[in-house]
């Protein structure tokens, strides 16, 4: 497995997701002003960071133990990236789009426009919300399979 690879991706990825909690996270602390769609992306992103952490460390590992690149075996490299990639997408649209909103001000109110921008995206950020949910549902499995290869070893 190009492992090397996977995990500069999978290092991308949690900056990515990092940068996209920053964007959210002053409309979630703003419970008044905020979209109803902010507090679930927020969830997702920082569910999907946590679950793309664990699976850095897997990577970074395949070279130090037999068990460890017999469970990589059970994952095919394009199919990994395939799913990286997708993610790579996603949290590049998603940026975009959040960031097209404006500044989210300073976390005790958000500016007028910038709730209508929410507004007016709600269907686009919905549409990515399902997108993201099956992104953190896919990388959840793959390293849910190398997690319970390892167990029956």
């Amino acid at each position: 497995m190009e492992a090397l690879g996977v995990a500069a991706s999978i290092v991308g990825l949690v900056t990515a997701a990092g940068k996209i909690i920053e964007i959210v996270a002053p409309f979630v602390s703003s419970i008044h002003d905020a979209a109803r769609i902010a507090a679930p992306v927020h969830a997702e992103v920082v569910n999907c960071r946590i679950i793309l952490a664990a699976l850095q460390r897997l990577v970074e590992s395949l070279d130090k133990a037999p068990t460890i690149s017999r469970r990589a075996a059970l994952i095919q490299v394009d199919d990994l990236i395939s799913v990286l990639m997708d993610g790579v997408l996603l949290f590049s649209e998603l940026e975009s789009l959040l960031l097209s909103f404006g500044p989210g001000g300073d976390g005790k109110s958000i500016p007028y426009r910038v709730r209508i921008k929410w507004v007016q995206n709600e269907k686009t950020v919905g549409a990515m919300l399902v997108r993201l949910q099956g992104f953190k549902s896919t990388t959840s499995l793959v390293l849910n399979i190398f997690q319970w290869y390892g167990l029956i070893l």
